[in-house]
């Protein structure tokens, strides 16, 4: 067991408890009834039942050894007969009233500690729960056999739930209640498929959410599962139904930097983070076990949010802190009946705009569906017991230990001394078919504060849950013990070769759409300043498909409207609508592409990221602004700059190293005596693209009585870090045309455009007159092709640039500018030196 507690392990401990039996003497069913008789109690079955009421100091222990020691006895003493249920007759005339059930409840009139206990290599884990008094538990067994089998019921209603794990983070849930509620169908023949639903409702709830939450669950999952062998003979079909519902909800995330975490339950602790609150949240998905020993299971989960809010919060040791609250107290916006995102109503526990929280992103309704489809991982007992082992397979594993390790067998590193046959070392993971996940997200429409340290922040979210820093480390610490670190690694990579099927890929495909969103970009403003501008667009998409060897991502938007005001009031009525500025975007698209390797990477490492390519399209970019205009835009970005970089808020790393290319900390890799520098990490030598291309721009910078225009058929701007064998990073500009024209208007009111529209048209009323413009001056430039480039500053660490592209792109070939005609099997010449222009493999 996890836990001794006396003379053994203790499941129920309180100072008081009273107990109350129920059996009711059934009488004898008679044919007539007395008038008397209250007709509703004509129908009710005798009363089985046993209430139990728990006093002061009451605690329960459960969880996977005690539900496993609860199996033992009831296969005792209730074996299965493997025999098909007979339907309960119905009473007749004469015979003695039969129970229908017998009801079990405890009621915990005090408030109670419920503890889930379960192990992980030998040391025990804990999920604490703290409920207030007015928890209860009820139990409904059936003894009655109906024609569809019967119906097992447990409900239970935990009350001020405060929920904590053993964990260095300990926060996981408060809820103000919780009710759960198990419905457990058995068909009468006993292999036929059983249904097993369960319905949890929390009220007012707040979930802290961490990476490491996820391995914890895990470890609990696999503690309380089976670890017998499959057996076909004794194979029951039977299907999970869950059905979540969250109801004023908050789930608050995590966000520092590297993740450092403060794990102090202190309300004013030094965490970063982001959170989504909202009215509801409804999930619901099935697990299946109705095959024996499938191939693969699919999971659908569906997720459908109502009134949803996403905010986040910065710690009083950030830098940006007051600089963002100043900008969320002084910034104002032209009001719309769409606009909800600051009103401070519904529930909120945590995550009140008076403690420092700030409301970015507004949905009135969200629904997502997630697919999961993935490969069981069968048991290492039953794989014997389905596939006959031959005298060699056994005799090679008697004797494996015995023989000397013969040269050159590989090693995962250097530094995680595990060992691999060279069937395994061989291993192409990219031949496993693989785990699939796939999402749709469909959002309503959204009112958005595009705050830069929301980006800053969601950069942090995402390394801290998908990327390179999953596993936290507590801020209480001065980091995080090299040598410790390599040891869990080393374990963890035991774990994964004791199953191989554990290192299977992954594929993902994700779909967003956001539909009718209204951006609001911050600024500071006095009393007497115009509202900040405002983006709107129609559609937001977004794609991305991830598979061993490459991520495609792609993001389109809608066209995209700006608006921007001032507040000049010394213009003349006739050039008052220069007042409302407008910047129009015919569309935008972005398209990334990631190219992986697994090339001379130890098995169990993740794939390395050897390019990144990025292509941003814009559209017809058209409109009218004025020099106020321009101001306010420049303020926007430069305020928007300063909360994005914040370097004074960055944290160190926990460790005192970086990993380089080969996956192998820097001062310990083999390969450091090749260069005469630390062993280039993967960021520093992969190839990076950027490449920016403008369909057109017509625009506009107006004031009174003058205007000034700029025109371009197109430009093209690309960058990348190796442009050519000569040179580092560099960057290529082309325009075909570029025009700038200067207009003027005679100030003069007697002189009016002639292309005005004729009277008459508009009602009979008379026609505004128009000002006539006047070309004052024009230039024209073009076509114009700009190479800027940096020199080389180290010749090794080009050359160990060259290296590493060519060694990783050598299997697909997918930069076309690394290899010659001859190498490719191409019978002409790759015009193209770099990516820039097209050399290389994109989407």
């Amino acid at each position: 067991p996890p836990r001794f507690m006396g003379e053994g392990f203790v499941v129920l401990q309180s100072g008081d408890v009273i107990v109350y039996y129920y059996w009711d003497e059934p009488g004898r069913m008679k044919d007539e009834i007395p008038e008397s008789t209250n007709p509703f109690d004509i129908d009710i079955p005798p009363v089985w039942r046993m209430d139990i009421k728990c006093g002061k100091g009451t605690d329960i222990s459960y969880g996977p050894w005690v539900d496993k020691q609860r199996e033992f006895l009831q296969k005792f003493f209730l074996p299965a007969d493997y025999q098909s249920l007979e339907v309960t007759e119905p009473v007749t005339t004469g015979q003695l009233r039969q129970y229908t059930s017998f009801d079990m409840s405890m009621h915990l009139q005090n408030d109670a500690t419920i503890d889930i206990l379960f192990s992980k290599k030998k040391e025990t884990n804990a999920i604490h729960m703290n409920v207030g008094r007015g928890s209860c538990i009820e139990m409904t067994i059936p003894y009655v056999v109906e024609e569809g089998g019967y119906c097992t019921k447990v409900t239970s209603r935990l009350l001020h739930l405060d929920a904590t794990t053993s964990l260095e983070y300990r926060s996981l849930l408060e809820a103000e209640t919780l009710e759960i509620s198990m419905d457990v169908h058995y068909p009468i023949v006993w292999n036929h498929p059983q249904l097993w639903s369960c319905d949890i409702v929390a009220c007012k709830t707040t979930v802290n959410f961490i990476f490491a939450h996820k391995f914890f669950i895990m470890d609990l999952i696999d503690d309380w599962g089976s670890k017998t062998v499959p057996d076909i003979m004794g194979f029951v079909p039977y299907t999970w139904k869950f059905n979540v519902a969250l109801k004023e909800f908050e789930f608050i995330l995590v966000t520092n930097q590297y993740n450092w975490i403060d794990c102090s339950s202190l309300k004013d602790n030094e965490n970063g983070n982001m959170a989504i609150g909202g009215e509801r949240v409804d999930i619901s998905f099935d697990l299946p076990f109705t095959d024996f020993l499938p191939e693969t299971v699919c999971i659908n989960f569906l997720i459908q949010g109502k009134s949803l809010d996403a905010r986040l919060f910065l710690p009083e040791m950030d830098t940006t802190r007051h600089c963002l609250l100043s900008l969320v107290k002084n910034s104002r916006y032209t009001t719309t009946a769409q606009d909800t995102a600051d009103c401070d109503k519904g529930w909120r526990n945590i995550t009140h705009l008076g403690a420092g929280w700030v409301d970015t992103w507004h949905v009135p309704a969200m629904s997502m569906c997630l697919g999961y489809t993935y490969h069981p991982i069968m048991p290492e007992e039953s794989k014997g017991h389905l596939l006959p082992r031959t005298v060699s397979d056994i005799e090679e594993e008697m004797l494996s230990s015995l023989r000397p390790t013969p040269q050159g067998t590989p090693e995962v590193s250097a530094k995680r001394k595990v060992r691999l046959s060279p069937s395994i070392a061989d291993l192409d993971l990219s031949s496993i078919s693989p785990d699939r996940i796939d999402v749709e997200v469909d959002v309503g429409p959204s009112v958005i504060t595009l705050y830069a340290t929301f980006l800053r922040m969601f950069f942090n979210f995402k390394e801290n849950y998908f990327g390179a820093d999953m596993k936290f480390t507590d801020l209480a610490r001065p980091g995080r013990d090299p040598d410790k670190v390599q040891e869990e690694g080393t374990t963890q990579l035991e774990e994964l070769l004791a199953s191989l099927v554990t290192l299977r890929p992954l594929a993902v495909t994700v779909q967003i759409a956001v539909n009718d969103v209204t951006a609001r970009i911050p600024r500071q403003c006095s009393p007497r300043d115009p509202p900040c501008p405002t983006l709107h667009f129609d559609k937001l998409c977004f794609e991305m498909r991830k598979n061993y060897y490459e991520t495609l991502l792609q993001l389109h938007i809608s066209p995209i409207t700006a608006s921007i005001t001032d507040n000049i009031k010394v213009r003349p009525m006739s050039e008052a609508h220069l007042k409302d500025g407008q910047l129009h975007l015919s569309g935008l698209q972005m398209r990334g592409h990631a190219m992986f390797s697994d090339k001379d990477r130890p098995l169990g490492s993740d794939t390395l990221e050897y390019a990144w390519l990025v292509q941003l399209q814009l559209g017809e970019i058209s409109g009218k602004i004025t020099p106020p205009h321009i101001e306010t835009i420049v303020d926007v970005l430069e305020t928007a700059l300063f909360l994005f970089d914040a370097s004074e808020s960055d944290f160190m790393r926990p460790l005192p190293y970086e990993f380089c290319q080969h996956d192998n900390p820097q001062p310990s890799c083999p390969h450091k005596d090749d260069y005469p520098f630390p062993c280039p990490t993967e960021f520093l030598v992969k190839y990076k693209m950027l490449t920016l291309e403008v369909q057109k721009v017509d625009l506009f910078v107006m004031e009174t009585g003058c205007a000034c225009q700029l025109q371009t058929s197109s430009l093209h701007i690309s960058n990348c870090n190796l442009h050519s064998p000569k040179v580092k990073e560099g960057i290529t500009v082309a325009i075909p045309e570029l025009q700038l024209h200067q207009y003027i208007t005679q100030t003069s009111p007697s002189t009016f455009n002639h292309s005005a529209p004729p009277p008459g048209r508009l009602g009979g009323a008379s026609p505004t007159p128009q000002p006539l413009w006047l070309e004052a001056g024009s230039f024209s430039l073009g076509p114009i092709h700009t190479e800027v480039a940096l020199a080389i500053e180290c010749l090794e660490l080009q050359q160990a640039q060259d290296d590493f592209l060519r060694n990783h792109d050598k299997k697909y070939q997918r930069l076309w500018f690394l290899w010659s005609p001859e190498e490719m099997g191409l019978t002409r010449d790759v015009i193209s030196k770099c990516g820039c222009h097209g050399g290389c493999i994109f989407f």
